[in-house]
């Protein structure tokens, strides 16, 4: 009972507290709902961020989580059957690869098609194409791609012919009906040469995860419940058909049987939601699903050579550390808010205690003990968290609903609004947490404060000056006691789980270590720079202020000392926030940047034409040549890269390296290149660690000098490993290794790069088989017979530099280059404005969520300043009076708390900004070399701009009204004020 009373008198008197006091209890509730409502949202939203990435590969490979293909290309598969023995359903398709296309009623040339008939409903089902719009097509309807639609000259309604259908497939058609019927009827392949033509009833310009987008140009699509219905009809209007024996039969078979008894593709997908399993990180986690998936259908298939692909774990893989490191942002953007919050409510408890001295100690000589001077603030903190964590998590619904319609919009699949179990549970125990960490010290303060001083309402409560006398040598030191603590839990925990990490080979466990250490460094540059903070401040002053008098900046200085410790909170949280917006925007941007930055690495140009490296095919120089001499206007240059050379040469089994004495050998790609490949690359992945720079020529030139026909750009990996550097005594061997021919050459180095536009070079070992570039003739010497003529060197790249961005103009030369090269289906055009279109997506999502970060940071800054600044005006109420009295008018008071504030921001941000941007540059350093891709470090000016102006808003907003308000009453009242 008597606990009960007292509960019930703080609880009144809390409420009674928070009347008086609404600013304070607002913004405390505000900032628990802000907390309590972003951990709910970062912790959901943390969960569903793989689909980010997910979005990216799925537009390098489609939708198709797994695709099983026949062994044997002369064999197909049977879905009925397929399906009889797993229990997934499957999505049946007949794809026609090697084809042609052509306008019935235009005067264009035939061009390559990929010719797909799908299953449209099964499609669906299987979650095939989230943003495939279109029903299936009826009888005699197709859809095909805008880029073959332009090749083609077809619009919309327009009749298009499609022959070279694969004639393996049709005979094996033919050859299961006569099977099925047990009879033999003799056949002949011009039954199987034949044309179908479709109505085309709509254009698409991207694939819509039925294929991957970079493959998507030829891209024909039909429904496949009509393939053998559009065969039937081509039989009965064939006059040579009917005099077949079996042709009624035939006909009655093709109407009671579905092409999907032959599929060429069969696609299954992960359980439903499918997205769900790609919902981690953790790449070695998905990786075991999806194998494990494939595994159990392979096992239930026995022994048919069926081959199983995972063509978005195929895309994934190189992704892995990408959505590791966003894994570890959004975790730091928690831990962040978290901290942000801790330090707000922790300086609203302060300056509630320290705006309530008198009152406090009034209650005490009334006989409330320490024990209970704590529960009354434990309950105080109790009335604004409970319905703060109520309303943040009902908040966090609509939040993720928002959030869920920006995946939706942007990347084609949004999430349930309702946040996970652990969102819950993380936003609950933050909640609760943030009081109990920020009253450690009010509490302290409570148990040690002097009741004369609580008492004495005649002298300020402000101390500019703090002497602390201690008599005993055997006093603990708890700030050090703790300290050493929590260094030695840290570093002891570092100790143990470092090497696991590095012997299990466990990226996430290694980069969540890295995540304590960069919190752990980032706090401890923020606290080292609060050594600091009084210079920063006076050179704040000295350096916008120089032209006020100097009583006012004497002013500004000791209003600054004599609130230096209230300060310092708001000091830590804007240097800690903008430290951390500078900090995600360099990160999120590298984030967001990596897929394009490793797309335009590794093709070294928008624009390139290319062979199939796995193959013998070539491309047709001479005619290439005579498209691209055409288009002068639109391309500043153009370079060929011969095939590899291992390639060529048919015999061969290996290209090495070997030092002179042959101890040590390393496998490369060799490739002659152009004289002016430098300026037809990117020059920004073009890191070169040594070279000679005499000659005044680019690098692709020196290779075409006396000296550089014998020397080669190489990897820096390969100077350490063979002792090399650039000079003329120091040489290599090459040999192209045969079982019944060695051929090798003396050479030397021209040039070492750890990284090249359109090539493999490193520094680091895991890339042991890197490009070894040479000039064409060189790479002519060295393939000997299979290259003796300079017209008829094998030409494997022709790289292209635009010189302009009009999308209409390079569609007409990606048409022309098409057209020359749509005979061979092994010859293909990469387009960088393919994969540009879903990475662009993903950084407009990601984009929008940052800027939603960085908002709320700012926004819980703002509170502690109001706070702050609130308690500061209140405390110098007497001070105020006599400046009063004295004749200060009250606009220059209230423009004195103004500048204070502003240099208090100042000075704070501009710490800020140097932690920020130096933790950014170690971690943009760190992840260059995990992704061994050279990204530029780029500071973002913007934000940290706006955060500026922002901040002078705030500075403004914070202490302008607060003093105005104060200064408005009559100076005996001031006089009177307690505090």
């Amino acid at each position: 009972m008597e606990y009960a009373l007292k509960t019930w008198f703080f609880l009144k008197y809390g409420c009674i507290e928070s009347k008086r006091h609404k600013v304070h209890f607002t913004l405390a509730l505000l900032s628990c709902i802000i907390v309590v409502t972003v951990a709910c949202v970062i912790q959901t939203v943390l969960y569903h961020a793989p689909l980010i990435f997910l979005r990216t590969a799925e537009g390098s490979s489609g939708e198709i989580d797994i695709k099983l293909t026949s062994e044997n290309e002369n064999y197909y598969l049977n879905k009925t059957r397929i399906e009889e023995l797993i229990s997934d359903k499957t999505a049946p398709r007949v794809v026609f690869g090697n084809s042609r296309a052509n306008c019935v009623h235009c005067s264009t040339s035939d061009k390559k098609a990929n010719i797909y008939f799908i299953d449209t409903k099964r499609e669906k089902d299987i979650e095939l194409g989230r943003e495939y719009p279109y029903d299936p097509l009826k009888l005699g309807e197709c859809m095909i791609h805008k880029k073959l639609a332009l090749a083609l000259h077809i619009e919309k309604g327009d009749k298009i012919s499609l022959y070279d259908l694969d004639v393996n497939w049709w005979r094996s058609v033919f050859q299961s009906f006569t099977y099925e019927k047990n009879i033999t009827v003799p056949s002949s392949f011009a039954m199987f040469y034949f044309t179908l033509e479709l109505t085309v009833v709509d254009i698409f310009s991207k694939g819509y995860g039925k294929v991957a987008d970079g493959s998507a140009s030829s891209l024909v699509l039909a429904e496949l419940s009509t393939l053998y219905q559009l065969y039937s009809q081509h039989i009965q209007a064939d006059n040579y058909w009917p005099t077949t024996q079996g042709y009624s039969e035939f006909l009655t078979y093709l109407d009671t049987h579905s092409a999907s008894d032959l599929s060429t593709h069969i696609l299954i997908s992960m359980p439903k939601p499918r997205t769900d399993t790609y919902m981690t990180s953790n790449y070695d986690n998905i990786q075991k699903k999806v194998t494990h998936k494939a595994s159990g259908i392979v096992d239930d298939l026995g022994f048919y050579p069926v081959s199983v692909d995972l063509p978005i774990m195929d895309e994934l893989q190189p992704l892995q550390y990408v959505t590791i490191f966003l894994g570890i942002l959004l975790d730091l953007i928690l831990v962040i808010l978290f901290a942000l919050s801790v330090i707000l409510i922790y300086s609203l408890l302060l300056v509630s205690i320290e705006t309530k001295t008198f009152e406090l100690g009034v209650i005490r000589v009334l006989g409330l003990t320490k024990t209970g001077m704590v529960f009354m603030l434990v309950t105080q903190t109790m009335i604004f968290v409970i319905p703060a964590i109520i309303i943040g998590i009902f908040l966090s619904f609509g939040c993720n609903k928002i959030i869920s319609d920006m995946f939706e919009e942007q990347i084609g699949v949004g999430f349930s609004p309702e946040p996970t179990p652990d969102a819950v549970g993380i936003a609950i125990m933050i909640g609760f947490l943030m009081p109990i960490i920020a009253g450690m010290s009010p509490l302290r303060q409570i148990f040690y404060s002097n009741l004369a001083e609580s008492l004495d309402v005649s002298h300020s409560k402000s101390k500019a000056v703090s002497i602390k006398i201690e008599g005993s040598d055997s006093v603990v030191k708890r700030t050090i006691v703790w300290f050493g603590f929590v260094t030695v839990v840290f570093g002891f925990v570092v100790y143990l789980l470092l090497p696991l990490a590095l012997l299990s080979f466990n990226l996430q466990l290694l980069l969540g270590i890295f995540l304590a250490i960069l919190i752990a460094f980032l706090l401890g540059l923020v606290l080292l720079s609060m050594n600091f903070q009084y210079l920063f401040e006076r050179a704040t002053v000295l350096l916008f202020f120089w032209w006020e008098s100097s009583a006012m900046r004497l002013m500004i200085v000791k209003n600054l000392a004599a609130h230096r410790l209230r300060n310092r909170k708001t000091t830590v949280m804007y240097a800690l926030a903008l430290a951390f917006i500078i900090f995600l925007s360099v990160m999120a941007e590298m984030q967001l940047t990596a897929a394009s930055y490793r797309n335009l690495q590794s093709h070294g140009v928008k624009l390139v034409v290319q062979a199939d490296p796995k193959t013998d095919d070539i491309l047709p120089s001479h005619n290439l040549q005579l498209v691209v001499d055409n288009y002068g206007d639109i391309i500043d240059s153009y370079s060929w890269v011969t095939k590899e050379l291992i390639q060529v040469i048919d015999e061969a089994d290996a290209t090495l390296l070997k030092n002179l004495g042959k101890a040590y050998e390393y496998n490369v790609q060799i490739y002659g290149v152009s004289p002016n490949l430098i300026d037809t690359i990117f020059g920004e992945f073009v890191i070169v660690t040594d070279r000679d720079t005499s000659t005044g020529l680019s690098l692709s030139e020196q290779l075409y000098t006396p000296e550089g026909t014998q020397g080669a750009l190489m990897g820096t990996l390969y100077e350490d490993m063979l002792d090399l550097s650039v000079s003329p005594n120091s040489t290599f061997l090459v040999q192209v290794y045969a079982p019944y021919d060695n051929f090798f050459r003396v050479m030397r180095p021209i040039a070492f790069a750890e990284s090249f536009s359109g090539f493999v070079m490193s520094k680091f070992p895991k890339n042991k088989k890197q490009s070894f570039l040479v000039s064409i003739p060189t790479w002519q010497d060295l393939a000997g017979k299979y290259a003796e003529s300079a017209n008829n060197v094998p030409m494997g790249y022709l790289m292209i530099k635009l010189a302009t961005s009009d999308g209409d103009l390079i569609d007409k030369l990606y048409t022309d280059l098409n057209e020359v090269i749509s005979y061979n289906d092994d010859l293909s055009i990469w387009d960088y404005r393919d994969s540009q279109s879903t990475a662009q997506q993903s950084a407009g999502l990601m984009s929008t969520v940052f800027s939603l970060v960085t908002l709320i940071a700012m926004f819980l800054c703002f509170f502690s300043l109001v706070s702050s600044m609130s308690a500061n005006i209140l405390e110098q109420a007497k001070e105020i009076s006599v400046l009063r009295a004295t004749g200060v008018r009250k606009i220059r008071i209230a423009i004195l708390y103004v500048y204070e504030a502003f240099v208090l921001l100042f000075s704070a941000g501009l710490m800020g900004i140097m932690i920020g941007t130096f933790v950014a540059w170690t971690m943009s350093v760190q992840q260059v070399m995990f992704n061994d891709i050279p990204m530029p470090f780029i500071f973002p000016w913007e934000i940290t701009i706006a955060v500026f102006v922002g901040s002078i808003i705030c500075a403004f907003l914070a202490s302008f009204f607060p003093s105005r308000k104060l200064v408005a009453k009559p100076i005996a009242e001031l006089m009177r004020t307690l505090s």
